[in-house]
């Protein structure tokens, strides 16, 4: 079906990288006709990714993700994607490029902090985790 993604097996058990963990968990997300679950990885402080992102993120299709329930937001970004006047792009200074952060959103007054840093083969691995290899 046109604009359909394809099917991915569910990964099996946690991925560990980066000095952070994941698992695999169900969230109920708005659609197009409706409320419909997806897979996605919670990390260990609560940050919610969907897994077709984290798969795009490994791809080189995205560089910038958002947590799926905004409780706590949170956003896994390449160091080198930020713009310099964004409040995320600070905690990217001194990075790797091809590193991605993982940054959650500490109150209403836009801060954030670092939560992990994870390798260019820490994203590949969280890849192929997310398409089940």
């Amino acid at each position: 079906m046109f604009g359909r993604r394809a099917e991915h097996p569910l990964p099996a058990g946690p991925w560990s990288g980066g000095g952070t963990t994941a698992e695999v968990v169900t969230v109920e997300a708005p659609g197009v006709l409706g409320r419909r679950t997806v897979p996605c990885a919670r990390f260990a402080d609560g940050a919610t990714f969907r897994l077709d992102d984290l798969r795009d993120a490994a791809a080189g299709r995205a560089t910038i993700l958002e947590t799926v329930a905004g409780d706590p937001l949170a956003f896994l970004f390449r160091a080198d994607a930020p713009s310099a006047d964004s409040t995320i792009a600070p905690l990217a200074e001194g990075q790797d490029p091809g590193s991605w952060l993982l940054a959650y959103a500490t109150g209403y007054d836009g801060a954030v902090s670092l939560g992990a840093v994870l390798a260019a083969d820490d994203v590949a691995r969280l890849g192929a985790w997310a398409s089940g290899r």
